[in-house]
């Protein structure tokens, strides 16, 4: 047995597993252990893990339980005990809290670790972040650092992906020492009558663009991916001091420096809380091949950003408030984007600068509001899109000038109505389309009064006629009638599990 993959939902699971951990150790064998539990302590577990000296791959799962924030909390000094487990590679601790500073003699003695995840509420001391120069891969939720550990990150010369989350909070206590940490993090135009480049004053809210581990990344030669989450106060949270309205302070901000300065990243993720983009001077992000701006509130993507990104292939703006019909007239300058998401944007229209991008192989345009859509360049190279959850009352006629599509997505339209004149006329000329999806709401909200005593599918008399004739004329093609997960984007932007086939009726 060289693998291992315990999960219970709703029982501990701590004595099975550690009992099964002293049994696997006599051999020791197994390369990989993955653990997902609702436990509230492992201590034994790790206790036993130790000696499964050949375990390559270590995951630790606790999902929060209960109405009360019942979860897994791990004491740092239980973490020692992981101290043999050299040939460790991957580890990923996931609870609600590890109580106590993460010990640098551990991290020490995993010397091997290239790939480290830790989301739980804990401390991340600079003398752990020292002891990470050999990580390729980081993700921090929920860690707090301070300045001196931000600082140390520049030890990490061998990280190509970082994903972190930074909590803005306040009021900031008493800077100590000699106050470096501000140095690093300032910001060039950021929210006004503050200095870029200083900490934010004792007593003073801070900013998530005010952490100084941003500064550190220009020094990061190898760093390629970078994922900013920011975690907010929720209102009316953990303590009666936090405001039950969240301040727009809290959300006030630009894009820090550090990140903009950052020459070698290809894939940018930024979080919600942001307000406003700089404007991006020439050599500035130069090989970003990826940017998601997913639900930011970000009112105006500048124009700066569509003439000197030209290394863009991909630009996810899901549910972000610029893509509701405040698209620059520049954005058609982007012409090596080949995947553009706009999912959840309110769009009535395809915006005229969307339209006229020749290079576009994948469209999602998804849960808006459109009925139809006009002719352009960004059909000629389309492969996959994506109509779901629209206005959509008949397939749009331009769709017969997409002739290299190979998936379309029409499922949860209600008003739809396939016709076989639509058949002939739009989909017959699409030669390499092989996916359409056409799910529709569960019985009682589809077509009509027939129902699939099978599936419960709602379908006219009408409609499965037109399906029939669908058959009849690409019988290479395979039609979705039943509910599943969005099936039309690429593979590799898929989220779910791998080689989980959804549900067709190939016809």
């Amino acid at each position: 047995m060289r693998a291992v993959r315990l999960w219970s939902p709703a029982h501990p699971l701590e004595s099975f597993a550690s009992s099964l951990a002293q049994l696997l150790s006599r051999e020791n064998r197994v390369q990989s252990f993955s653990y997902m539990c609702t436990d509230v302590s492992v201590s034994r577990l790790l206790g036993e893990l130790q000696r499964l000296t050949s375990l390559q791959q270590l995951d630790v799962l606790s999902p929060f339980t209960g109405a009360g924030g019942q979860g897994l909390v791990v004491w740092a000094r239980e973490l020692v005990q992981l101290k043999p487990l050299r040939n460790l590679l991957s580890l990923q601790l996931h609870a609600r809290e590890i109580r106590g500073s993460l010990p640098p003699a551990l991290f020490r003695c995993l010397n091997r670790l290239q790939h480290l995840t830790i989301s739980a509420k804990c401390r991340l001391p600079a003398a752990v972040v020292r002891q990470l120069s050999g990580l390729r891969s980081l993700e921090l939720h929920g860690a707090s650092m301070d300045s001196a550990a931000a600082q140390a990150a520049s030890a990490l010369q061998q990280l190509s992906r970082l994903c972190i989350s930074v909590r803005a909070c306040g009021p900031v206590p008493e800077p100590a020492g000699d106050g470096a940490a501000g140095g690093a993090s300032g910001q060039r135009g950021s929210g006004e009558g503050s200095e870029a480049g200083k900490p934010a004053a004792a007593g003073a809210m801070q900013r998530w663009q005010e952490h100084p581990v941003w500064g550190q990344l220009p020094l990061l030669a190898r760093l390629q991916v970078l994922a900013v989450g920011a975690e907010l106060p929720a209102g009316g949270g953990e303590c009666e001091a936090e405001p039950a309205v969240l301040p727009y302070d809290w959300l006030e901000g630009g894009v820090p420096d550090g990140i903009m300065d950052c020459s070698s990243l290809t894939h940018l993720v930024l979080p919600v809380a942001l307000t406003q983009l700089p404007e991006l001077v020439p050599g500035q992000l130069p090989r970003l091949g990826s940017l998601d701006l997913t639900h930011s509130i970000v009112e105006a993507l500048p124009p700066s950003w569509c003439c000197h990104l030209q290394s863009l292939t991909r630009l996810v703006l899901n549910g972000a408030a610029l893509a509701g019909g405040r698209l620059p007239p520049e954005f058609a300058a982007l012409h090596s984007l080949r995947s553009l998401e706009l999912r959840a944007c309110r769009l009535a229209a395809l915006p005229a600068c969307v339209a006229s991008l020749p290079g576009l192989t994948s469209l999602d345009l998804g849960v808006n509001r459109l009925a139809d859509l006009p002719d352009g360049p960004y059909l000629l190279r389309l492969r996959h899109l994506s109509l779901r959850g629209n206005a959509l009352h008949a397939l749009p006629p331009a769709l017969a000038g997409a002739t290299q599509l190979e998936a379309l997505d029409c499922g949860e339209n209600q008003g739809l109505v396939l016709r076989p004149a639509d058949v002939d006329s739009i989909l017959a000329p699409l030669p390499r389309l092989r996916r359409l999806v056409l799910s529709r709401q569960p019985a009682g909200y589809g077509f009509g009064p027939y129902i699939s005593a099978a599936t419960g599918a709602a379908w006219d008399t009408s409609s499965v006629e037109a399906l029939m004739h669908l058959a009849r004329r690409l019988p290479q093609l395979a039609v979705e009638l039943e509910r599943t997960l969005p099936p039309c984007l690429p593979p590799a932007e898929q989220g779910g599990e791998e080689g989980a086939e959804p549900a067709s009726a190939a016809l």
